[in-house]
């Protein structure tokens, strides 16, 4: 079953490497579902015709970093290129007889590249991982595909779902939560000046 989806995957991405949408047409199912970021399509036809404009995106290519098959799903880790642009890529698929029933793409940034948006340039971020617990589903993932917690992190955010950010009365040398958990499951969350900052027992960030 493993060498059949495989073998599917291959094909999908050999039709945007190669600019050729009609390879779709056999490996899609007529309702097939596709998520791409701000875009839902439904229906073989119109996910073929949004791919087509994906495979028109000048200098346009897909390399495959690795691939996770269970059951009749599966996670695909891939580097998207166009033009000057590299993305991180984690592509979800759902298969029905053997053909691509849904498809969605999540774009990477997880935990490392996401939350420093929220902030100036002058600040960095650390998590307390010792307040939270990695979910079961996260955990598989990191061993179905032998990848590093920072890995994981770079590309999922892990759990936690939403951030909230506010200032600090005093920044010292000792890391202040700028969060407590309001719940069991929430991490603490610490900003320090790039000057204090140190290496966490997860994670450090570094620009």
């Amino acid at each position: 079953m493993k060498n059949k989806l495989k073998n599917v995957i291959e094909v999908y991405y050999q039709s945007f490497n190669a600019n050729k949408p009609e390879l779709l047409t056999r490996i899609l199912t007529e309702d097939v579902y596709l998520r791409d970021w701000e875009i839902e399509k439904q229906g073989k036809k119109e996910v073929i015709e949004t791919s087509s404009e994906i495979m028109n995106l000048p200098n346009f290519d897909i390399d495959i970093l690795n691939e996770i098959y269970e059951g009749e799903f599966a996670a695909v880790d891939i580097i998207v290129k166009v033009n000057d642009e590299t993305l991180k890529v984690i592509d979800l698929f759902e298969f029905e007889n053997y053909k691509i029933k849904s498809i969605s793409h999540i774009t990477g940034g997880g935990l490392i590249d996401n939350p420093p948006r929220a902030f100036n340039k002058n600040l960095t971020l650390k998590f307390d991982m010792t307040k939270f617990k990695l979910p079961p589903l996260f955990k598989w993932l990191k061993n179905k595909a032998n990848i590093s917690l920072f890995e994981l992190a770079k590309t999922f955010n892990c759990g936690i779902g939403f951030l909230i950010f506010r200032k600090s009365a005093q920044i010292s040398n000792t890391p202040i939560p700028v969060i407590k958990p309001i719940k069991r499951g929430c991490a603490n969350i610490i900003i320090k000046r790039k000057s204090q900052r140190k290496i966490g027992t997860f994670l450090a960030f570094k620009k």
